[in-house]
């Protein structure tokens, strides 16, 4: 009777894998837009599929309902505070805040082994490569389509992004595509680690190319961190070399012999002028002469005041995620956003260095974008703390095979 019920329970447990996987695909294909123009609505939808999603695995604990009220009290109140010298408002970001804080107090850990999530990574992660190839080769359907239902930012990014054939898929801008496309490499090197086949080791180099293709500094700061994983792997499986290798031949007699125009793209791809640019990447950012300066120089001269989510035309809101979390809730809210995704990590992935591996990618991204509080983003990351836990669960018991004493 006991075996019943314990079969049952991880029956039922189980069913809810569903609900992740789903939260994958409405992160990385639900539409935002409708002939080019963003429409608001769309963002509330996909805040809305991803609160429904959230609530079948909230579990509330001391240590994460702290986070989550310090996160949303503190907008609170600065906004209230806010409000005697700023009369406008940005109340659109707090859905966003509040699925963050709503995060943190949620628990994957009971999932346990579960069915088709392979089938389901390799589905999202090959219809996003279908997508950059197509931009990459220059077709007019597939940048019709993107332009159509997954404008994002503001009416010329997209299209600019189609034209220089940066393979940003549904994801709008090179910033968020690059951090989606690191996570995507990094899933499928981990999986061929684990379960050896090769269709997970092409599967990464194909995700890898993409992201160089995207050619910004976030796509060549987790190029090379992408390099060095790949390398490592390697060292430990010699013959995937051999593999590598016809990839990169095949790539290279395609783009020699029947489209070489795709080579055009890296005619002007100077790695010192992405890394030195004072329009992009860190001097874009914290210079004296960038976007953030005023906003910077904010904070410097108002540590006290904090906006909330008032709004001021004087300031910029982007390009840095502790300069927003900062001017929106000073460091209480920083620190309650980091730490509480800290704790949420190390709550919820069964793999320690996993822990330490995901946060330190996050917060490489955080220095040039605001990526915790991103909708897409938000959908993505149960889908990637589930996914490594399967990893290494199937890791664990492999291990127990081949070592049963140990």
């Amino acid at each position: 009777m006991h075996n019943v019920v314990d079969l049952n329970l991880t029956s039922k447990l189980n069913k809810r894998q569903f609900v992740v996987y789903a939260l994958l695909f409405v992160g990385f294909f639900f539409p935002i837009s409708s002939q080019g123009a963003l429409l608001s609505s769309r963002y509330f939808m996909i805040a809305f599929l991803t609160l429904v999603a959230y609530s079948f695995f909230i579990k509330i604990t001391p240590r994460n309902l702290i986070f989550f009220l310090a996160i949303n009290v503190s907008l609170i109140i600065f906004t209230i505070a806010a409000s005697f010298w700023f009369k406008e408002y940005s109340f659109g970001i707090y859905p966003d805040f509040f699925l963050l804080s709503l995060l943190l107090t949620l628990n994957y850990t009971n999932l346990g082994r579960l069915k088709y999530i392979y089938d389901v990574q390799l589905i999202g992660t090959w219809l996003i490569i279908l997508l950059g190839v197509g931009i990459i080769i220059g077709n007019p359907s597939i940048s019709h389509f993107l332009t159509n239902y997954y404008s994002a930012g503001y009416e010329e990014l997209l299209p600019y992004m189609l034209e220089a054939r940066k393979p940003v898929a549904t994801f709008g801008t090179h910033s968020v595509a690059s951090f989606i496309l690191f996570f995507l490499f990094f899933l499928n090197i981990q999986t061929y680690k684990v379960r050896g086949k090769m269709v997970y080791l092409i599967t990464s180099i194909i995700v890898l190319l993409l992201l160089i293709f995207v050619r910004s500094n976030t796509s060549l700061a987790y190029s090379g961190v992408a390099f060095i994983i790949l390398f490592s792997t390697f060292i430990k499986k010699k013959s995937s070399l051999f593999m590598v290798s016809g990839i990169v031949i095949a790539i290279f007699l395609y783009v020699s012999v029947i489209d070489p125009t795709i080579l055009d793209v890296f005619y002007e791809y100077d790695v010192l002028s992405i890394l030195t640019s004072k329009d992009n990447g860190l001097a874009g950012r914290y210079s004296g002469t960038s976007v953030l300066a005023p906003t910077i120089d904010y904070i410097k001269h108002n540590p006290l005041v904090p906006l909330g989510l008032a709004y001021s035309n004087k300031l910029y809101y982007t390009d840095s995620g502790i300069i927003l979390y900062i001017l929106r809730g000073s460091i209480i809210l920083a620190s309650a956003i980091y730490f509480g995704f800290y704790s949420f990590l190390k709550d919820n992935l069964l793999n320690k260095k996993n822990t330490m591996y995901v946060f330190f990618f996050f917060m490489i991204f955080e220095i040039g974008y605001p990526i915790l509080i991103d909708p897409r983003v938000l959908c993505f990351i149960p889908f990637l703390v589930v996914y490594l836990n399967h990893l290494s669960t199937e890791e664990n018991v492999k291990s127990q095979r081949l070592y049963p004493g140990s």
